[in-house]
């Protein structure tokens, strides 16, 4: 969950806030109360939509027309990688004082993806091809494995572990944390009720179950308005 951030009074004096719609300042504010630690978030129209004004009668081609008056006149990027939409705020350290921070589970927008991690070991790049290039042009095999153990956790029926091949971890790492945990809620929200013997097995999930819970292919149940838990950021 997102933590709480400060608004600083030099925001309402900014001649680059100044030139946008009171629309756009209002979804400039929502991005960064709902961005993670590093100042990242997704832009995804739908979400920003269920995030920001839950309860509000909003266009979605609104939120996109104030996303691009909000890439214009600020320094937030937007940016893509998978299929996914991101946002990242370029002066994030200088507006926002984050005690302890919480490292990101976002891709990095281009510019900023050529660094070396808190070990000074490995290097992370690549985000546009859809991979992180580490070392030898691959990603660890222990950074694959670690992130993997992150979302079986999550899964309430952890059964056939060893049937998820390395190929298919390296998959799901692509696609990231916060998906895969939007995957693993939204299964378990459509069998609540279930008898646990009767959800899939992990392994089955992890293969092939968590792509009908994707972002790009989810669908709510009809006559019920998107919940914020399919939603809710780290």
């Amino acid at each position: 969950m997102a933590r709480k951030r400060m608004i600083d009074p030099n925001f309402w004096m900014s001649e680059d806030i100044s030139k946008l719609s009171i629309l756009a300042r209002y979804i400039f504010i929502g991005m960064f109360s709902n961005a993670d630690d590093e100042g990242r978030g997704r832009a995804n129209t739908n979400y920003l939509k269920s995030a920001i004004f839950p309860y509000d009668d909003i266009r979605v081609a609104e939120i996109d027309k104030a996303l691009s008056e909000i890439s214009h006149n600020t320094s937030v990027t937007l940016y893509e990688h998978a299929g996914n939409k991101y946002y990242a705020f370029k002066n994030w350290n200088k507006w926002q004082k984050v005690d302890r921070p919480t490292k990101s589970m976002l891709p990095a927008p281009i510019e900023t993806q050529e660094q070396f991690d808190e070990d000074s070991t490995r290097i992370r790049r690549g985000f546009d091809e859809g991979s992180i290039l580490i070392e030898e042009n691959r990603i660890e095999k222990k950074t694959i494995d670690d992130f993997f153990e992150s979302v079986w956790k999550l899964y309430p029926k952890k059964e056939g572990k060893g049937q998820v091949s390395q190929t298919q971890k390296e998959k799901l790492f692509k696609i990231g944390y916060e998906q895969i945990k939007r995957c693993v809620e939204r299964y378990k929200k459509t069998k609540q009720g279930t008898e646990k013997q009767f959800l899939q097995h992990g392994s089955t999930f992890f293969n092939s179950g968590y792509v009908d819970y994707l972002d790009c292919n989810y669908e709510p149940e009809k006559g019920k308005s998107r919940d914020l838990t399919d939603y809710e950021p780290e």
